[in-house]
């Protein structure tokens, strides 16, 4: 296991199903505490941007699910990572929380098409998905996960009736 407490990170309260997508698309290992964000990823955009350096070390905030994330470093900011300190303040974990719930209801949303698509049924589909969010722990559960493909679902019936009543109003 690597040793990661001399690099650069920051410390985010997340919900548990927003850390295993993070989990899950940084491919991080089932015993590893730390996330390695990479900056390739929107996701790693996401949060990479919402940070801000600091003179003195932060006070450790109050977090129900506080979660590690290790900074990317690169021939152009390792100076000023290794010598500042980094936080992310309370609107930044907002805008970070938005974005990744957002990213994650894309990548649901492209893995119950391909789904659909390869003529797998809806059980099969949300249990792979539970399989892969429940690497470390019993986070996501079927319900939520389904209650998204229903979501979905009635979002691509509304736009089908818009469409067609878009239609029926050229015609007349």
């Amino acid at each position: 296991m690597v040793d990661f407490s001399s690099k650069p990170q920051v410390v985010i309260n997340l919900d548990p199903v927003l850390e295993a997508f993070c989990r899950t698309v940084f491919k991080t290992p089932r015993n590893q505490k730390e996330i390695v964000i990479h900056r390739a990823r929107r996701e790693g955009q996401a949060i990479y941007s919402k940070i801000f350096p600091v003179k003195y070390p932060p006070k450790k905030p109050f977090c129900d699910n506080p979660v590690i994330f290790i900074l990317p470093m690169t021939k152009n900011n390792q100076h000023t990572l290794m010598y500042n300190f980094y936080k992310i303040d309370k609107m930044g974990e907002e805008q970070i929380h938005d974005d990744l719930t957002v990213l994650m209801d894309k990548w649901l949303w492209r893995f119950f098409r391909r789904g659909y698509a390869r003529k797998y049924k809806q059980d099969e589909i949300i249990s792979a998905i539970l399989r892969i969010l429940n690497l470390r722990k019993n986070v996501a559960n079927y319900d939520a996960i389904k209650k998204f493909d229903y979501r979905q679902r009635r979002r691509n019936e509304d736009e089908m009736i818009d469409e067609l009543l878009r239609l029926s109003d050229l015609v007349c």
